[in-house]
């Protein structure tokens, strides 16, 4: 039967604050600053997910996109995702599929 929408997009939301938590923790500061230089802390996040979360994760992080218009991926392929916090929200800096 199926996940209802709102925990779906509650677990996305989630992971996504969990994330935001391992960065500010590897950096050892309260506050992510607004543009990552070389040289300063970044962490690498394997997903391994199916495409509905995909298409959820870019729909929470690509302006103005929602999840009924990002495309799915293709099954067994692999889609990267390279995601900043700046100004109070995630965001994609790039995306490919």
């Amino acid at each position: 039967n199926g996940e209802a929408w709102e925990a779906f997009e509650n677990r996305v939301d989630e992971f996504l604050s969990e994330l935001l938590l391992a960065v500010k923790e590897d950096a050892k500061t309260d506050l992510i600053r607004d543009v990552v230089l070389p040289g300063h802390s970044h962490k690498r996040v394997l997903v391994v997910t199916h495409g509905g979360v995909i298409r959820q994760l870019q729909a929470r992080t690509i302006p103005e996109l929602t999840f009924r218009d990002s495309i799915a991926p293709s099954p067994g392929t692999v889609t990267v995702m390279k995601l900043l916090w700046r100004g109070g929200q995630w965001s994609v800096v790039n995306g490919k599929n």
